[in-house]
Formats: structure tokens, sequence, C-alpha cells
């Protein structure tokens, strides 16, 4: 039996479980799951806003002083506090999906306070919980980030255009994106199959398969430039499902076998830089818990 059909065996048994036996997301027992990962979030906070920081100032820019809505913050605000502890003045921690977990968000304000000699309590007052963009105001964040969002958006035109109402005039975006199926052991398998049937029966209900390009492309209708900060991928998997690939999907676009990038996203025709920022090869640590 060739090795792919093997894999495709394991593959669509472990879609099909998590789709029709676990249909909920996976809070406390995805850790016992095959393949699944961990929510960075609510493990390695302050790797996380260093991520954005990093990246951030490869695009020289900083959050020093400015006002930051993280999107998609998981069960605690703890990005949110390290992202204050990094010089951001006000945080709002959007996240519209999973409940607040009082006890798991204490721990993690306290292990960041004492990372970076802070007063918790102050920490705490910068960072506002909410459930929509509607609740940042129009115009009042400087800087919207996301970790391993975008790729669960199924509507990119309703999300771009409330971002776009939450953030300032002269004010960017910066998304870490993961592109691969989220069960990692098999990170492009996901694209042999047909819209019809993922969507009947293996999507496990919030991963549309959106490539590169149709996030560039939605970010350009929206009114934004796009410049691809990192792109990561890996050609040795991708050409084991090339000739597998759903017609669903254009064999021709370039951007069909990356595994994840970094956006850095301006209002057209503001400054959004001149170097060449595009990198390849380097692995992100960008999977979030889900599988």
């Amino acid at each position: 039996m060739a090795p792919l059909l093997i894999s495709n065996v394991e593959y669509v048994a472990l879609r099909l479980v998590r789709r029709f036996v676990f249909p909920e997301r996976l809070q406390g027992i995805g850790r016992y799951l095959p393949f699944y990962r961990t929510n960075l979030a609510e493990t390695e906070p302050d790797h996380i806003c260093r991520l954005y920081v990093d990246w951030l100032a490869r695009a020289c820019r900083s959050v020093s002083g400015k006002r930051v809505a993280e999107v998609g913050s998981g069960a605690t605000n703890a990005v949110g506090y390290a992202l204050v502890c990094a010089g951001a003045v006000r945080v709002w921690c959007v996240e519209p999906y999973v409940a607040f977990d009082r006890k798991t968000d204490g721990v993690l304000l306290q292990q960041l306070s004492r990372l970076h000699n802070r007063d918790p309590e102050k920490i705490a007052a910068a960072v506002t919980r909410s459930d929509s963009f509607a609740s940042i105001g129009i115009g009042n964040a400087d800087i919207i980030f996301s970790h391993s969002v975008l790729e669960h958006v199924s509507n990119l035109a309703t999300f771009f255009s409330e971002s776009s109402t939450a953030l300032a005039n002269e004010g960017v975006m910066l998304h870490i994106v993961d592109y691969r199926d989220h069960f990692f052991k098999y990170p492009l398998h996901f694209l042999q199959f047909s819209t019809r049937t993922w969507q009947k029966y293996l999507d496990p209900g919030d991963l549309p398969r959106w490539r590169l390009r149709h996030h560039r492309a939605a970010l350009e209708r929206a009114g934004f430039d796009v410049r691809v900060l990192h792109q990561d991928e890996d050609p040795s998997e991708f050409a084991r499902i090339r000739s597998h690939i759903a017609a669903d999907f254009d064999l021709e676009d370039p951007s069909l076998g990356v595994l994840s990038a970094v956006l850095y996203c301006a209002r057209e025709g503001a400054t959004i830089g001149t170097s060449n920022f595009h990198v390849h090869g380097q692995s992100l640590p960008v999977q979030k818990g889900g599988a």
C-alpha cells in the first residue's frame, strides 16, 4: 500500500473522529488527543509577545506607548499582560468565542509580573477583555495583532472591515498565520479534498483552508497594503501531495504550499517600508490548540 494512501487512512479516520465525536472546541481534553497542541497563549504568552515585538521591529515599529488590540486571545488575557510589560499603554484582548478562565489568567498574570518586575494590578488595569471590535471604538487601536487566528476566520470581509474601523488612521496590523492543517502531523493533507467533502465530513468547524493569496486579496479589498515579512514552506511535503490536490485549489498559486506567514498591513497609500522582509526557511512556532 502506497505511503500516501496509508497516511490518508489515518488522517481521514482522525478527521472524522474530530468532526463527529468531538465537535466542540477541545478545551481541557485536547492534550490527550493525537497531534493536538496546546494553545501557546496559555503556556508561553511572553513568547508570543516577543514574536509580535520582534516582527514589528523588522517593520520599524514598536509597541512602546501604543494602544494595542490582540484578536483571538484565547481563555486568558496573558498575551495582553505581556504586551503591557513590553510598553503598550492600553491593550484590548478581543475574544468572541472562548470563555474566560479567571483562575489560569490570574496565575499567568502573577508569573508575568514577577518575570518583568511589574505591579500585577497596574498591568491588569491597562488590559480590557472584550468579545468584539466594537468595544475598542472607532480608530482607537494603533496596532492590531493576531496569532494563529486568520486561518480560522470564515468571513474575511467582515473581519477586516471591523478591524479597519477600530484601527487608527496611521495604525498597522501584524498577523501571524498558520496555514497548515491543524492535525499537524499532516500539514497539507487537507488540500486533497473537495470543498464539498471537506465541509460535509472533515472540517472541524473552523478551518476554511484559506491560503496566503486569499488573505492578501481580502486585505487589499479592505484597503490595506500587505507586506509578507516571512513565509515558511516545506517543498518535500508539498511534493508528496501535489498530484492529489483537489481541483478546488489553483495549482498555479505560488502560495498554495505555504505553511505559515507573517503579514504586516498598513492602510493603502501609507508608508509600509521599503526593505525586503521576504524570508524563507525559518519555522514559526504558530501552532495553537486545535485540531
